[in-house]
C-alpha cells in the first residue's frame, strides 16, 4: 500500500481531521502533493475522512471543554480547513443541540461563581465568546 494514505490512515485512528488539516500534516512529513490528492481522495471516498463529521465533533469538543457561539465556532472550524458553507450548516444545526444550550448555561454559571454578577458585564464576556444578544436575552430569561 502506498505510505502516504497509511500515514493518513494512521492519523486518522488518532482523531478526526479536516481534508485541509490532514493534507497540512502531510505535507510538514514530506509528502507530494499528488500523493497527498490521492491518498485523501480515497479516503474520503471509503468514508474515513470526512470534513462534515469532522467538524461536528469539534464542535462538541469544543462546546465541552471551550464554550463559544455561533461566530467563533465557525471561525474555529474555518482556520481548520472547513469551507465557510459547511462551517455556516454545521454550526448552524449544532445550536439545536443540547451540548450548545449547556455550554451557554455552564458559562453563565461559572460567571456568577466567580463574583460576576452585573447583568451588563456577564452580556459583555459572552458576547465576546461569540454568543448572539439574542441568545444571551434567552438566558437570561429562562435563568433569571
Amino acid at each position: 500500500m502506498d505510505r502516504c494514505y497509511l500515514r493518513a490512515l494512521k492519523l486518522l485512528s488518532r482523531a478526526e481531521h479536516s481534508r485541509k488539516g490532514l493534507e497540512q500534516k502531510l505535507t510538514l512529513r514530506g509528502f507530494q502533493p499528488e500523493e497527498i490528492c490521492k491518498a485523501l481522495d480515497r479516503l474520503e471516498e471509503e468514508g474515513a475522512l470526512d470534513d462534515r463529521r469532522f467538524a461536528e465533533q469539534w464542535i462538541r469538543s469544543r462546546l465541552r471543554k471551550h464554550p463559544e457561539g455561533k461566530r467563533l465556532l465557525e471561525l474555529g472550524l474555518e482556520k481548520r480547513g472547513v469551507d465557510e458553507q459547511l462551517s455556516r450548516e454545521v454550526v448552524k444545526r449544532s445550536v439545536s443541540w443540547p451540548e450548545y444550550g449547556e455550554a451557554l448555561k455552564r458559562l453563565y454559571v461559572g460567571l456568577l461563581s466567580s463574583g460576576i454578577q452585573e447583568p451588563r458585564e456577564i452580556t459583555s464576556f459572552l458576547r465576546k465568546k461569540g454568543y448572539s444578544s439574542y441568545e444571551i436575552r434567552g438566558l437570561f430569561e429562562e435563568l433569571g
